[in-house]
């Protein structure tokens, strides 16, 4: 199934339009807006999961914008569609003041979209339930981020991921 955006509009004020253009997106793949091809496809399966029978679905993101840079995104969306939640949709792209830097300690692509989501303030069992994954795999998905990293705990985790630090450093104690 190819997602292509068929109409676009945004606010004349919007500060989604600096960054990507709506009439930019009429005929073209949604994937365009991801930095690889993965993410495009794993955000659509949550998306296929969450949107159908006209629910409202959002999350955090990182995005391409039209001239290549990577920037944070939260995006909304919402299906008008019973079966297909891509048939017809609305969605909303609002850029985020979180840096993005490449960091030391590499984070594998699952292991961003569950730190994205603890950032969210989700928790494990809401994680695993929005990823179709066991709260086991979750955890261990954690702890093993935290051990590579030297991060003693969620608080430090979150820090540091959505600072943009190049590397994690544990909070002073107190």
């Amino acid at each position: 199934m190819r997602r292509t955006v068929s109409s676009a509009t945004a606010t004349r004020n919007s500060p989604a339009c600096s960054v990507i253009p709506a009439t930019s997106l009429i005929d073209q793949s949604f994937a365009r807006l991801y930095p690889k091809l993965s993410d495009f496809v794993r955000t659509g399966h949550m998306w296929q999961a969450h949107l159908p029978g006209g629910r409202i679905y959002y999350d955090e993101r990182i995005m391409t914008a039209s001239d290549g840079t990577r920037f944070w995104c939260r995006v909304r969306g919402r299906s008008h569609h019973a079966v297909n939640p891509f048939a017809e949709a609305l969605y909303c792209f609002e850029p985020m003041a979180r840096p993005v830097a490449s960091r030391r300690v590499a984070l594998t692509d699952r292991q961003r979209q569950i730190v994205a989501l603890v950032t969210q303030g989700k928790s494990n069992a809401e994680i695993a339930g929005e990823l179709n994954l066991s709260k086991r795999t979750i955890e261990s998905h954690r702890a093993r981020l935290m051990r590579a990293s030297g991060l003693r705990n969620t608080a430090e985790l979150i820090v540091w991921f959505t600072s943009g630090a190049d590397e994690p450093r544990p909070l002073a104690e107190s």
